[in-house]
């Protein structure tokens, strides 16, 4: 039984019902695959960007998260809902913390 089936067993007393994590699956799963397509051409803008200005560590941080994304959408029978969910939300952040990071340090002059 998955930690979701858990908690949910744990929050109402009762497990979810099959149909609602089929549809669950179905909708991450598509999120999956356009976020991926999507990321595709950013990310490689993105890394040959900042290899280009001498900043190569956030060319493989760019590309890093982008292949443990990529694992986690297309390894989606292999793991469960929940980590492939934490992985989506965790790796969106990630790249944005590190577009952040790569602004503010040459707002500086870094």
């Amino acid at each position: 039984m998955s930690i979701f089936k858990r908690f949910l067993i744990y929050q109402t007393g009762k497990p979810s019902r099959e149909d609602i994590s089929a549809v669950r699956q179905a909708i991450l799963d598509r999120l999956l695959y356009v976020f991926s397509i999507i990321g595709l051409p950013a990310v490689g803008i993105g890394a040959f960007q900042t290899y280009l200005q001498g900043r190569w560590i956030f060319s493989l941080v760019y590309v890093g998260l982008y292949l443990g994304f990529l694992a986690a959408a297309f390894g989606s029978r292999w793991l469960p809902y929940t980590v492939r969910a934490v992985v989506l939300v965790s790796c969106l952040y990630l790249i944005a913390m590190a577009v952040l990071v790569r602004i503010g340090l040459s707002g500086v002059g870094l």
